[in-house]
């Protein structure tokens, strides 16, 4: 190999190598850009899906049910006083009901 011919071709590694890094650094600038992956704020997020749930079925609460499998997955709960007899609780609109004590204020 002659000397000026390594040279050459070591430039040009170089060169696309930093072209290659500076187009990286470019892209996951952008994804960064439009997806926001650290920020936003979670509590925000979490009263917008609670305001949703609720606005759903026009809801007096929100009711956190437990399933067998682990999750407690969220549902809007419409009180009603005589869910069971005279006991009040909050039944979901997909037949879910929830006894509790108390008149469902406050």
């Amino acid at each position: 190999m002659i000397p000026m011919q390594f040279a050459v071709d070591t430039s040009m590694l170089l060169i696309g190598g930093f072209v290659f890094v500076l187009i990286f650094l470019a892209i996951v600038g952008v994804v960064i850009r439009y997806t926001d992956p650290f920020g936003g704020e979670p509590w925000a997020d979490f009263a917008e899906a609670c305001r949703t749930i609720v606005d759903s079925e026009n809801a007096d609460a929100i009711i956190f049910l437990p399933y067998s499998d682990g999750p407690l997955i969220p549902k809007p709960g419409i009180y009603d006083r005589e869910l069971l007899g005279g006991k009040g609780g909050y039944r979901t609109p997909d037949g879910d009901r929830i006894y509790v004590d108390g008149d469902g204020v406050g």
